[in-house]
């Protein structure tokens, strides 16, 4: 559900290859650009909070993100350069 089981596989793959190599590997599995909708709706989300960050000049929150896409969160938004728009997490 969510993405989880292909986000388990990936974790698992990246420490088999660890374990084999000694080093790090990012692993990154796509299956049927499942993550990359999944990446492309964050971002389509985003972009609506941001648009009601500069229309109400309020601060909003946004819940329920893995640390992952939290990452990926605080990344996309520091890209767009908006000045006074800030990111954190608590």
């Amino acid at each position: 559900m969510h993405g989880k089981s292909l986000e388990s596989f990936s974790h698992i793959l990246s420490r088999m290859i660890e374990q084999l190599t000694g080093t790090f590997v990012h692993v990154h599995l796509e299956v049927n650009d499942y993550m990359k909708a999944k990446d492309e709706r964050l971002f389509r989300f985003l972009d609506s909070k941001i648009s009601l960050v500069m229309s109400t000049g309020r601060p909003t929150q946004v819940q329920n993100l893995n640390s992952y896409d939290r990452k990926k969160a605080h990344n996309y938004i520091s890209e767009k350069a908006i000045e006074k728009l800030t990111t954190h997490s608590e």
